[in-house]
């Protein structure tokens, strides 16, 4: 025996000598024992023998040395009869753990751009058949898993992965936590149901180590089996918000698990497959190990795949970005290109603002004593200014006559939108309403210290310093007296107030007031570059949250101003606040932050990790205000550090975004759409998305990434997709509005693990916050559609999609479709079109065809724009070439063939 383990191990140097290099293609390699599988950067080997086969995954690290990252799991009760039952097959006869039945290694197909190896076995009368593919450009694994079933039930089928490292890993993602709680039973026993898979993916890393499971998102649409009683099981019961059910959409769920305490070995273990689950409060997803969870199909054959992607010298605790990034091109690319939206930005500006700048029924947006009925807005005198903004509809719980600037909801937030609206359609309405938020926040009274109420109570006319934040009770996000100045929501609200001053309008008053806050902030940072999130109205510090990535939002404010004003001791402040960042939250990606705490899900403060997977709890209020500020950071100093920070807090913020359209998900299409946090992740569509748009496309900008182009349009669109509207129902994009009337909606989908539409909270998020903020910092950055010529890549933004963008030195051939055409219901009207050129260079000329159209020469510069008409039927032609264009082109015989 000991001669057969020497030839693999010479074997394995052979190969791997072969494919170290990357140039041989997909190499295969038969060793009898053992089937091996390189394409020089990752690697498989399968073993042979009596019993089961192991799978081996491997990777290059940055020596050229091949190391093991993960391989089969096959769980042994005899060794540990206290591991967690979960993995014990026993239970009863309908559980399939498939990585204990398969066997027998073989080439399927082989080309030198691909290999397919197929596995087979059998467990009590179920057939079980398994692919595992790589490509020769590929830096992972698809693995395919068939069952034919003896009879049509099933309690799962599943297929588990251990990591190489023991204990737990350095770095840990998952899609959510689990938890002990009464509402949703033992954290040992929960795993993570598909209700959560917007963008799911395991993702573990240590010792220079990564490897990452993520669910083959095509095949769980293609291969949904219905099933009379799944999905149908659940601690909320369902109420007014739920949309009828749909038989055919509720099928046998998914799930992913992550185990680091499982008890049978002392490494994570990584599984996935096809298994129903009880979803408990904001939001658990508990199986039950005594054999009740076994559930009746419509069919015999199961069937699930997914991707292992495995590493050995990324960054350390960047290798997630590979698996996000990997999650879009693999799903998201695609799904973009389909047609998201019924109608033209435009016309959802003007059929939304229609309707909320009128009297609306007063059971969904109540009128505020002592003010005209303007809808959602209130327009008033004060203090001899013009002022405003727009009021919340919670009378029940004592804001309805309140104008909040907070970590949600915010006026001066959408006031640059309103600005850009209202220049862009010429409606002088519109644009005064963005002035007189911004009028209303500079009268906020700042005490000593530059700090400030953040809601103002229209009906006393009083200022309220803020109902976020610290109170007797956790949850308590809507207590009128909760007294507290809220730096964070301070600190958003000073940033916006900047960049409506770049954006927007000038205004000194603005920079004035926010002196006066960075003043009192920088005082407060502590040396050791902590920075309290709270301080009651008498100023003193409060502990809730004062080890936090908040700080973030205080961070983008420091290093906005010191754009505006050059003054250095902001900058400095504001690098003091990234340092600890970058030492405390970045490497673990330790968001923590008010919302899994002060929100609905309501979670002790001392509830910071879920043991059960190592996974910190995550929010991504955070996230957002870090990209925003690295961002800022960067255009500060031009430190490509802070650029790669930012990317890397986009990118990891990218695993709440979904990045495809589940059948089971129904209510709306909530592709593009973002979710709160890793503690309540069972909400689509959350109105969160359109601060989204302008990180992702400001990063996807900076590094020329189509990915990031892509996830800020994707999102834009989503911020207006639940709005109730004849021709969102007709086209299949939001089929089951709930009790708000024509052009309004809530602002998420299936809060509570189910098909629901929610409620609606506030004008600032939901259908103005999509207007004024998502589809306006789109529209703002990029036009109707953009293409960096630079760098050839190009997007589609308002209803149109581009499909290439190709040429040589400085030829270039853009290629444009209608994505409205193509609808149920398509958009019937003409329309105009804006597709922005930059990057154009700075010596030579380009030239530009469009859609076949004459040559078009576009000066040096950096950015130019083109008009286009979409016509009915789908043509999309120049408006008219740009003067001499094709005559200066034939003269110097670079017309474009």
């Amino acid at each position: 025996m000991k001669y057969l383990v020497l030839a693999a191990a010479v074997l394995l140097c052979v190969v791997f000598a072969d494919t170290g290099r990357g140039d041989t293609g997909v190499v295969v390699r038969d060793a009898g024992p053992s089937l091996l599988v390189s394409n020089g950067v990752v690697a498989a080997e399968f073993s042979r023998g009596a019993g089961p086969a192991t799978i081996t995954f491997k990777a290059i690290d940055v020596q050229g040395q091949w190391r093991n990252v993960c391989r089969t799991f096959a769980p042994d009760f005899v060794a540990k009869p206290l591991g967690n039952r979960f993995f014990d097959t026993t239970v009863t006869p309908h559980r399939y753990l498939v990585s204990q039945f398969v066997a027998g290694a073989k080439v399927l197909r082989q080309s030198p751009v691909e290999v397919v190896v197929s596995l087979t076995g059998t467990h009590r009368g179920a057939r079980i058949k398994q692919t595992v593919s790589l490509a020769r450009a590929d830096a992972f694994f698809r693995v395919e898993t068939t069952l034919d079933l003896p009879e049509p039930v099933l309690d799962y089928a599943m297929w588990s992965l251990e990591f190489a490292g023991e204990g737990k890993p350095a770095f840990v993602h998952s899609p959510t936590v689990k938890m002990d709680d009464p509402r949703s039973g033992p954290g040992r026993d929960q795993v993570i149901g598909d209700p959560a898979f917007h963008s799911p993916a395991l993702v573990l890393e240590d010792g220079g180590l990564f490897a990452a499971l993520v669910p083959n998102l095509d095949t769980i649409n293609e291969a949904g089996i219905v099933s009379p009683d799944a999905r149908r099981t659940q601690r909320v019961p369902r109420n007014k918000f739920s949309v009828p059910i749909e038989d055919d959409k509720y099928t046998m769920p998914t799930a992913l698990d992550l185990n680091t305490t499982s008890g049978l070995g002392p490494r994570a273990v990584m599984s996935f497959g096809m298994m129903d689950f009880v979803v408990g409060h904001h939001v658990r997803y508990q199986r039950f190990n005594d054999g009740s969870m076994v559930r009746r199909l419509n069919d015999r054959r199961v069937r699930f795949g997914c991707d292992v992607l495995c590493g050995a010298r990324e960054a350390p605790g960047r290798a997630f970005q590979a698996v996000s990034q990997h999650l879009w091109r693999r799903f998201g690319t695609r799904q973009f290109a389909q047609p998201h939206l019924a109608m033209p930005f435009q016309q959802y500006v003007r059929t939304i603002y229609d309707v909320v700048s009128v009297p609306m029924d007063p059971r969904v947006q109540p009128p505020v004593p002592g003010h005209e009925n303007h809808g959602v807005f209130i327009d008033f005198d004060r203090e001899g200014e013009k002022v405003g903004g727009m009021v919340t509809p919670l009378g029940a719980q004592g804001f309805g006559d309140s104008l909040w600037n907070s970590v949600f909801w915010n006026n001066v937030r959408d006031a640059r939108g309103m600005h850009h609206w209202g220049e862009k359609l010429g409606d002088e309405q519109m644009s005064h309403r963005g002035q007189r938020a911004i009028n209303l926040a500079l009268q906020a009274p700042q005490n000593g210290a530059g700090f400030f109420p953040t809601i103002y109570a229209a009906a006393s006319g009083r200022w309220v310093l803020s109902g976020i934040g610290p109170a007797a009770a956790l949850g308590s996000i809507f207590a009128r007296e909760n007294v507290v100045y809220d730096v964070p929501g301070m600190s958003k609200t000073v940033a916006y107030l900047l960049e409506y001053h770049q954006q927007c309008r000038a205004d000194p008053r603005i920079v004035e007031y926010a002196r006066r806050y960075a003043n009192g902030l920088t005082a407060r940072i502590n040396p050791d570059g902590s920075l309290p999130s709270y301080f009651t109205a008498e100023m003193t510090p409060l502990e809730p949250l004062r080890a936090s990535a908040q700080p973030a939002a205080s961070m983008w404010c420091l290093a906005e101003l010191y754009n505006v004003t050059r003054d250095e001791p902001y900058l400095r402040a504001a690098e003091r606040l990234a340092e600890v960042l970058r030492a405390d939250v970045l490497p673990s990606q330790k968001w923590v932050d008010l919302e899994p705490y002060y929100s609905c899900g309501r979670n002790p403060l001392a509830y910071r990790e879920d043991l059960e997977q190592g996974l910190p709890v995550r929010g991504n209020l955070s996230t957002l205000w870090a990209a925003k500020g690295f961002a800022a950071l960067f255009r500060a100093t031009g430190e490509r550090g802070y650029l790669e920070d930012g990317a890397s807090v986009v990118d990891y913020a990218a695993f709440s975004q979904a990045c495809w359209s589940p059948h089971s998900i129904y209510t709306a299409n909530p592709f593009g759409g973002i979710t709160a946090d890793n503690v309540d992740t069972a909400n689509y569509l959350d109105a969160r998305q359109c601060e989204w748009v302008e990180p992702m496309i400001w990063y996807g900008q900076m590094l020329g990434r189509q990915d990031l182009l892509e996830r800020g349009v994707a999102a834009a669109r989503a911020s207006v997709v639940l709005i109730n509207h004849p021709l969102h129902k007709a086209n299949g994009i939001y089929r089951h509005p709930n009790v708000y009337g024509f052009a309004l909606g809530p602002e998420n989908i299936n809060h509570e693990g189910h098909n629901q539409s929610a409620m609606r909270t506030h004008p600032g998020w939901g259908e103005c916050s999509a207007i004024f903020t998502g589809l306006a910092d789109a529209e703002r950055m990029l036009g109707g559609a953009s293409v960096d010529l630079a760098r050839r890549v190009g997007v589609g933004v308002d209803g149109v999609h581009i499909t290439a963008v190709r040429g040589q030195d400085s030829n270039v051939v853009i290629e444009v479709v209608d994505q409205l055409v193509r609808l149920a219901v398509p958009w019937r009207e003409p329309r105009p079109v804006t597709l922005r050129l930059d990057n154009c260079g700075n010596a030579l000329p380009v030239l530009a065809v469009v859609n076949g159209s004459a040559p078009q020469r576009v000066p040096a510069g950096e950015s130019v724009e083109l008009r286009l008409t979409v016509h009915p039927g789908g043509e999309i032609r120049l408006n008219e070439p740009m003067p001499d264009d094709t005559e200066d082109a034939e003269a110097e015989g670079e017309i474009l063939e």
